[in-house]
């Protein structure tokens, strides 16, 4: 039994094979090596541009609240709160779903752009 194992040729039976193999391979792990890093790339970008989306969302609320403020100030009865308040809540809950709406959009588009491989640059 022993002498049917031993004589079992290896696809790879001498340096130069496995030297040949490795080369025909060589391009694919190169390939294969770039993932990490764009990956980690794409989604550095994705984290950043969200961010960049959230601050923006913060700072446009930021700015009804000091309207809502003012028109609180200027208040002369309680239908004048009344309706200060109304308009505030009324928008403020119109620009968080148009901001959900967004970064479900925005999540999306870094979703697949992830998932998508970079593309060899084209021979010159």
């Amino acid at each position: 039994m022993t002498d049917t194992i031993e004589q079992a040729e290896s696809p790879l039976a001498t340096p130069a094979d496995m030297l040949s193999a490795f080369t025909r391979a060589a391009p694919d792990l190169a390939k294969m090596s770039l993932v990490g890093p764009h990956l980690q790339a794409t989604v550095l970008k994705a984290v950043i541009g969200q961010q960049r989306e959230t601050i923006d969302f913060l700072a446009r609320r930021f700015d009804e609240e000091l309207k809502f403020a003012d028109a609180m100030s200027r208040a002369n009865s309680a239908g004048d709160l009344y309706a200060a308040c109304a308009g505030f809540y009324a928008r403020a809950a119109a620009q968080y779903v148009d901001e959900a709406r967004k970064i479900a959009e925005l999540t999306s588009r870094n979703a697949v752009s992830a998932v998508q491989m970079p593309q060899p640059a084209a021979a010159a």
